[in-house]
């Protein structure tokens, strides 16, 4: 099964792809949101261009010195549109640390993809193991 994970961002959301049988997700890219462009436009235009079976998107749900509830109700408002716009089945996972774990590949290990595709493949890989 092919599954898209997605770090959300209002000005660039970065996807990474998996697969439940292989129990593998890497880093795809990183879409910045066009002037007059949603994050649910490119969301749905990269779902049209993968085709994923599942979606898991990142949601900030260790509110605190990193997220705010605002960012909560702002993703949460999103998650709702993608349901509202595509077919596929959608799961939310906590994304908390992700992008702090991206920069540390990208230091530590050599990682060349960008931070925030790093944070998708991070999030998407979690629940993978979470989902077996």
């Amino acid at each position: 099964m092919r599954i898209m994970g997605v770090d959300y961002g209002r000005a660039k959301i970065g996807f990474a792809l998996g697969d439940k049988q292989s129990r593998v997700a890497a880093p795809l890219e990183v879409v910045y949101v066009a002037d007059g462009q949603s994050p649910s436009d490119v969301v749905e235009k990269m779902v049209a261009q993968e085709e994923p079976e599942l979606l898991v998107v990142g949601v900030p749900l260790a509110v605190g010195s990193f997220h705010s509830g605002d960012q909560l109700k702002e993703i949460r408002a999103f998650i709702d549109d993608l349901a509202d716009r595509l077919s596929i089945e959608i799961h939310e996972i906590d994304e908390s640390h992700t992008s702090r774990e991206a920069q540390r590949l990208q230091k530590e290990e050599g990682a060349l993809a960008d931070e925030d595709s790093l944070a998708a493949m991070i999030l998407l890989q979690a629940w993978i193991d979470e989902n077996k």
